[in-house]
């Protein structure tokens, strides 16, 4: 418990003042080799707080978090994909060899997995939109996403990707979503298509 207690107490330092907790991210990093799953929960969650200030920190854990999207425990998965989006605006050609693993996401139980995969899916698809173009299908279905931030980033995807096959459900997202900025976004993924093809 004391670990679980210190890791809980870096997070909170460290959404104040990620600077004070970079010292000590190498050794955040060795946590995520154990197996005790509420120790790897929290490490990926200082380290994702942290990488938001200072990507390079986390830059080597890349590799891991990876194989964590595969974990059993949903909060293990949903933490691994937080940091892998978190990564992806500055290393999305790091990321990028995740997708396919990151496209089965979409389909995940869990909500928060499968708002983070449409996170890294729209980041990667902004500088490398070949390598989640197989991801159009499923992002079309993530348009009814009952999250309106995963229904967001689909939007955001869709439009890096100029998916035509995805004009007519961004229309209907546009004029009948009940969140504002899911509808705003859909109209913005429409115009991104429409200028690029």
């Amino acid at each position: 418990p004391a670990e679980s207690q210190i890791l809980t107490a870096l997070k909170r330092i460290a959404e104040a003042y990620p600077d004070a907790v970079v010292p000590v991210t190498s050794q955040l990093t060795t946590y995520l080799e154990q197996d005790s799953d509420s120790h790897r929960i929290g490490a990926i969650a200082v380290l994702g707080t942290v990488s938001k200030d200072y990507p390079h920190i986390a830059e080597e854990t890349i590799p891991t978090a990876t194989e964590l999207l595969d974990a059993e425990n949903h909060m293990l998965r949903a933490n691994a994909a937080g940091l892998l989006a978190d990564l992806s605006d500055e290393y999305p050609e790091k990321v990028r060899s995740s997708v396919s693993r990151v496209i089965e996401l979409l389909d995940d139980d869990d909500e928060k997995v499968r708002y983070n995969a449409t996170s890294i899916l729209s980041r990667v698809a902004k500088q490398y939109p070949e390598d989640v173009e197989p991801a159009i299908p499923s992002l079309i279905d993530t348009l009814d996403d009952d999250f309106e931030y995963s229904r967001g980033n689909a939007c955001w995807a869709l439009g890096y990707l100029a998916a035509e096959s995805a004009v007519e459900t961004l229309r209907e997202r546009k004029q009948s979503d009940p969140d504002e900025e899911v509808r705003a976004v859909a109209e913005q993924a429409i115009q991104m298509i429409e200028d690029g093809s």
